[in-house]
């Protein structure tokens, strides 16, 4: 649990790879690791579960995989774009009709 292997031929447990930050595995035996949750980041790497997620930081989206609470690496997270807020640790959210935003990384609707 918390790791994973590729490769054939593992000897033993140090054969292993623990499960980078952003991914955890709660299986024994797998080659791959789970994405940490959208909205949300895991940092410790070999993660069993995703009990250590935490909520993503407002202004920014996490999309998948995210091992930081403000990602902008376009993969596993984003700066919230213009038209829309995102709270922290839920769905970005498009301004209401009657309102608008030009500049990225809102975290309210008031903002």
């Amino acid at each position: 649990q918390g790791k994973y292997r590729l490769l054939t031929q593992g000897r033993s447990e140090a054969d292993c790879s623990p499960c980078p930050g952003g991914y955890y595995n709660p299986h024994l035996g797998q080659t791959n690791c789970t994405p940490c949750p959208k909205n949300n980041y895991c940092q410790t790497p070999g993660a069993t579960d995703d009990s250590q997620k935490q909520p993503c930081e407002a202004g920014y989206e996490c999309i998948e995989g995210a091992s930081t609470p403000s990602p902008t690496d376009g993969v596993t997270g984003r700066v919230c774009p213009p038209g829309y807020y995102c709270p922290s640790g839920q769905d970005k959210q498009p301004c209401p009709q009657g309102k608008y935003r030009l500049q990225t990384q809102g975290r309210r609707e008031a903002d």
